[in-house]
């Protein structure tokens, strides 16, 4: 591996659902491929799934709570902002589902939108997602600090992975 990363997930809870899992997941290979991850969320670890990376109960996502950290990755879009405003590292919003589309989120449209619209690297699970983000004007864009010129020394993301993983 080419760099030893320091990522950092904001999981807003820990309830038993597949995008949780998936986050979980996400995080355990990343430590077993040798980067440094941490998972901050609202409600502590789950009973459910065997957590094997630090997992630090917050009650809430100011950057002070942040460690230094290469990646700050949202993982809904309630996270988003607080990943964007960090003022360290790359913010990264991990879609897996676009929730504007979710029947109980219709009262909160706005905010949504306002979420994706926000300057991140968008890590997608699947390329409808990515169409669906481009078509309705909330695709991918650059992060803060990200350029053409600096893309090489960051990381690089696995366009055709599943879970929009990052590669080495």
């Amino acid at each position: 591996m080419a760099e030893k990363l320091r990522l950092t997930y904001l999981l807003e809870g820990s309830g038993l659902w597949g995008g949780v899992k998936i986050v979980l997941e996400q995080a355990h290979w990343l430590a077993a491929a040798g980067h440094a991850v941490t998972i901050l969320g609202k409600e502590g670890p789950p009973s459910w799934f065997p957590v094997t990376v630090p997992f630090r109960t917050v009650p809430d996502f100011q950057p002070a709570r942040f460690p230094e950290s290469d990646l700050i990755i949202a993982t809904a879009w309630p996270t988003v902002r607080f990943a964007h405003d960090a003022g360290q590292g790359i913010p990264a919003h991990l879609c897996q589902g676009y929730e504007g589309d979710f029947p109980e989120n219709r009262g909160w449209q706005e905010q949504i939108e306002f979420a994706y619209r926000l300057h991140t690297v968008k890590l997608v699970v699947s390329p409808h997602l990515g169409r669906l983000l481009r078509d309705r004007k909330l695709r991918p864009r650059p992060a803060k600090g990200w350029t053409r010129s600096t893309a090489a020394t960051r990381p690089k993301y696995c366009r055709g992975c599943r879970q929009g993983a990052l590669t080495a």
